[in-house]
């Protein structure tokens, strides 16, 4: 579905403004893209902008400027503001320990290059405003899918950055977050 972007999101610059930004629900950003609605991992009708998936905002960008590109451009899941924070989230539906490292650091760097040439942002506006927030499984996915809503909630919120992307926050992003299901539905939706 395309629609245009919730109010409170940067415009798009004016080479930009024939670009229809793919918007979503964040709930439907945060299921796999090929599995069904069990995969799910918030519950949200918050309208959201599509990063990753084939018809989302990195695919666009590629098509627009470099049609012919086999390269690998990446990016996050969802992208929306929060408390007028610009909010970059990755969903990765297994535990910490199975993330790929490098592919989160490639889907935020990625997703930051994009956003900023689309909506006229520097890197400034960025260290100000953006978050990133990779949100995990905290506990292992049984193989029947049964417990996929029934998540511990972690007690001792960590405010350890985990997948080598501390170095991101002040550098490009004003937070990096590494965060559980049940903290992300706390404090981003």
């Amino acid at each position: 579905m395309m629609l245009k972007p919730p109010s409170t999101m940067p415009k798009p610059s004016p080479k930009f403004s024939a670009l229809k930004l793919p918007i979503m629900s964040l709930e439907r950003s945060s299921r796999s893209v090929d599995e069904d609605i069990n995969s799910r991992m918030v519950v949200s009708s918050k309208e959201v902008i599509k990063g990753d998936e084939p018809t989302g905002l990195i695919n666009l960008y590629r098509k627009h400027f470099a049609p012919d590109s086999t390269g690998d451009l990446s990016g996050v899941d969802a992208i929306y503001m929060h408390n007028n924070k610009l909010m970059f989230v990755e969903f990765k539906n297994s535990p910490s320990k199975n993330v790929n490292k490098i592919q989160v650091q490639q889907k935020i760097l990625h997703s930051l290059l994009v956003c900023q040439d689309i909506f006229n942002l520097n890197i400034s506006y960025m260290r100000e405003n953006a978050i990133y927030v990779v949100v995990y499984r905290t506990e292992s996915i049984p193989q029947d899918n049964s417990h996929r809503d029934d998540i511990s909630i972690r007690k001792n919120i960590k405010k350890t950055v985990r997948f080598n992307l501390s170095s991101l926050k002040s550098t490009y992003l004003l937070d990096v977050r590494t965060i559980g299901v049940q903290e992300f539905t706390d404090l981003f939706t």
